[in-house]
């Protein structure tokens, strides 16, 4: 019994003594409050130095000064202590300007806001195919022979019904080409199992959108105009995804094909 109260004891004055922080003055000669020079003898050129020791105000001071004496618009992008702002990012246009009323930008990385661009992007591209597709599909019925008519929303199950293997062409051709976005856009496996959350991001190097596929050559040379074409694109992609669902909602209710 002894012995177990004397180990209770000694367990609880360790713990105690782990949390009894020691008493530290920060002193610092880098902070030199005062500077003397021994002016009686002018052979001497010894210099006294004297440091005092800093309060809480004062070091408070002195860290606020450090921050505000680089300033973080002068820090090149990218590079340690630059500050990243999504309102200064690419994609924002008349007549909204940086427009984002659900939140979704607020306190996020640079990393976080290029999954959300390279996400409008391709969704923008999607739509703009996609109202193509509405279009010529209800405007213009010549594919398999005629046999699919009435709504574009049912089309897909009419080809699927002529042609039980359709599906598996239209999921093919979207694995190869979100595969391949994979491989060139996306993070190696090794450096996501490197992440807090082990969650995938784009490339450092990947700019979203870009997938090196330009077959007619109308990539512009010069980067004014590059981010011109950039703009126009993703203003049709938005203005694509709200017309598309459009015209999924009003042919849903009226079972009527629009053009």
């Amino acid at each position: 019994m002894f012995i177990k109260c004397f180990a209770l004891l000694i367990a609880v004055l360790t713990v105690c003594n782990a949390f009894n922080l020691p008493r530290v003055s920060i002193r610092s000669n880098k902070f030199i409050r005062s500077t003397e020079v021994d002016t009686t003898t002018p052979t001497d050129s010894t210099t006294t130095q004297t440091v005092q020791d800093l309060n809480l105000d004062q070091m408070f001071d002195v860290f606020e000064k450090a921050d505000t004496t680089i300033p973080a618009s002068s820090i090149p992008k990218g590079q340690p202590g630059s500050v990243f702002k999504p309102k200064d990012a690419f994609g924002s246009s008349g007549p909204f300007g940086f427009f984002d009323p659900a939140g979704f930008t607020i306190d996020i990385n640079e990393d976080q806001f290029k999954l959300y661009q390279e996400a409008e992007i391709k969704h923008g591209r999607v739509s703009m195919i996609a109202f193509l597709g509405l279009v010529f599909g209800e405007a213009f019925p010549i594919f398999f022979n005629g046999e699919i008519t009435g709504p574009a929303i049912y089309q897909f199950q009419q080809a699927d019904a002529i042609y039980p293997n359709f599906w598996l062409l239209v999921t093919w051709a979207i694995a190869m080409i979100e595969g391949q976005t994979i491989i060139t856009a996306w993070q190696p496996l090794e450096e996501t199992l490197k992440e807090p959350l082990g969650v995938a991001k784009l490339s450092k190097t990947h700019i979203p959108g870009d997938l090196k596929f330009d077959p007619l050559n109308l990539k512009p040379k010069n980067e004014k105009d590059l981010k011109q074409l950039k703009l126009k694109e993703i203003n049709n992609g938005r203005l694509a995804m709200i017309g598309v669902v459009g015209i999924v909602v009003q042919e849903l209710v009226s079972g009527q094909v629009i053009f």
